[in-house]
């Protein structure tokens, strides 16, 4: 029977305590404010925020995509951060149109040619 009972408590506990979940990095909105069109690269933006959670080709340019979630409950209660960084790349390999927590994608044009 005590068993049970600490069980009980364990389980409570627990559940009081709540739970956490996450996926990604945290993006470093100081290293978006950096970001330049036509001349960050690639090279940087991959030292600054890691891979990529996603890549992709739109309108014959490499797009590149970071997410960050993380989700926080207890009892009760329920707190849901997201972030999301895109960035189309110039054919050159620069930032040619980014977006932090976008709610449309880009367009997927090459702002930085001719």
């Amino acid at each position: 029977m005590k068993r049970r009972w600490i069980s009980l408590a364990l389980v409570t506990a627990i559940a009081l305590l709540g739970c956490s979940a996450s996926m990604g990095r945290k993006i470093d909105e100081a290293k978006v404010k950096n970001i330049q069109k036509c001349k960050t690269t690639e090279k940087e933006l991959l030292e600054w925020f890691g891979e990529p959670s996603q890549r992709g080709n739109q309108n014959g340019l490499s797009t590149l995509q970071w997410m960050y979630a993380r989700q926080d409950s207890g009892i009760g209660t329920a707190e849901v951060q997201t972030q999301s960084l895109v960035v189309t790349l110039s054919r050159d390999g620069r930032v040619s149109e980014f977006a932090l927590n976008p709610t449309t994608m880009p367009a997927g044009q090459d702002t930085c040619s001719g």
